[in-house]
């Protein structure tokens, strides 16, 4: 069932992304990656359940790991929140990224309990880069500037004016907005419009790359994200402001995964299947008999990931790999050799693992193909489970 816009006339969702990322020419490869999520109601009922869902699922993001992370829902105190903020944030070094996202009712000079003057003194508190996504009605006055005007005290006396919003306008902060100063925000019942687009964009599409990621580089820019954000976060005359201070600042990546092949060969003497990343030992057994099955999944280049141990048995020629240093330790006592990590585990394709209890040597399978899992299963092999994970293609 679709759910209907509701509409707010002063009231949005605020949303201030704070985003650790990842920075081709400004971040080390040592910069740490730090996310907060909370939002405001009037109440203690959440104002985008929803979107509490999309936070827990952004930083718990194995791929890309946030080193801290915080989520306060609208049932938190003014005063949670800015413990939250500090919790989190104060660890954050010169070539860190902070990702703060807030959801609120917003007016020209703040969000319900919190101004933008209060914010921008809160905040400022902490080093590292910056990354503001505020999707609030009227929350372009993040970073425009608001006049507004007092009653007149009589007829003859002009209007004292007091500039009270733009707070972020000219700073370090780069700062995304769901709307101007002057209009207001839209969402439904579950979420912000600007807000689930700032997730969406993070997320990987139909075609392997993530969504924001324009020219497939395998990095999102803080462009790229601008781009996206206009183009999917604008909802009915809600126009997308923004400012953008680090020019060459990554927001999101999978780049830092760097996945390499995994070659599968087949045995058709022993029935033993035969998986490694390394090229010439993959041509040296095609030399020797091997069929070559072509690429089996991809991991990881480097170690990021959990460590899959190889093994081999010299008594019946088979080779065995396990993730499970336990297991690795009770076949070495029957008399398997250890031969050190083959590869690692790291991703969100699972590698389905079966057994042939029948089998003197090949006794195990590994393979991403779920049907090829089910075919062995049907005819008697016995399913165990996931073995490791590989990367997304």
């Amino acid at each position: 069932m679709t759910k209907k816009i509701k509409y707010y006339p002063f009231v949005g969702l605020a949303v201030l992304v704070f985003c650790l990322l990842f920075s081709t020419a400004v971040l080390a490869s040592a910069a740490d990656r730090y996310g907060v999520y909370f939002n405001r109601n009037y109440g203690t009922d959440s104002l985008a359940p929803g979107e509490i869902k999309m936070a827990e699922k952004e930083f718990s993001n194995p791929q890309a790991p946030y080193t801290a992370y915080k989520i306060m829902d609208a049932d938190q105190s003014k005063q949670a929140v800015i413990a939250g903020l500090d919790s989190v944030f104060s660890h954050a070094k010169a070539d860190d990224v902070n990702y703060l996202l807030m959801s609120a009712h917003g007016e020209k000079d703040g969000i319900l309990d919190f101004t933008f003057a209060e914010l921008r003194t809160l905040l400022d508190r902490y080093q590292g880069h910056f990354v503001i996504v505020l999707d609030a009605c009227q929350s372009g006055g993040l970073i425009q500037r608001a006049e507004m005007a007092r009653n007149f005290v009589n007829t003859f006396e002009p209007p004292k004016v007091q500039a009270r919003s733009g707070e972020f306008m000219n700073s370090k902060y780069n700062v995304f907005a769901a709307c101007s100063k002057d209009q207001d925000s839209y969402m439904t019942e579950d979420y912000g419009f600007f807000m689930k687009a700032y997730f969406d964009s993070s997320q990987v599409g139909a075609n392997g790359y993530l969504n924001a990621d324009a020219n497939h580089d395998r990095n999102v820019s803080i462009t790229e994200l601008d781009q996206y954000l206009a183009t999917y976060g604008k909802m009915l005359d809600a126009t997308p402001v923004s400012q953008i201070v680090d020019q060459n600042l990554t927001v999101f990546s999978t780049a830092g995964e760097k996945p390499v092949a995994m070659y599968r060969l087949y045995n058709p003497n022993s029935s033993e299947h035969f998986y490694t990343r390394n090229r010439n030992e993959r041509d040296q057994l095609k030399q020797v008999g091997w069929q070559d099955e072509g690429i089996g999944w991809y991991a990881p280049e480097t170690g990021t990931g959990i460590p899959v141990y190889r093994l081999y048995n010299p008594n019946a020629g088979d080779h065995h790999y396990t993730l499970n240093s336990g297991e690795r330790e009770q076949l070495k006592t029957l008399g398997w050799q250890d031969e050190g990590i083959g590869w690692y585990s790291k991703g969100s394709v699972p590698l389905y693992r079966q057994y042939n209890p029948n089998a003197k040597a090949g006794a195990h399978n590994y393979t991403t193909n779920k049907a090829e899992n089910d075919l062995l299963v049907g005819v008697g092999w016995q399913a165990e489970g996931i073995g490791w994970y590989a990367i997304a293609q």
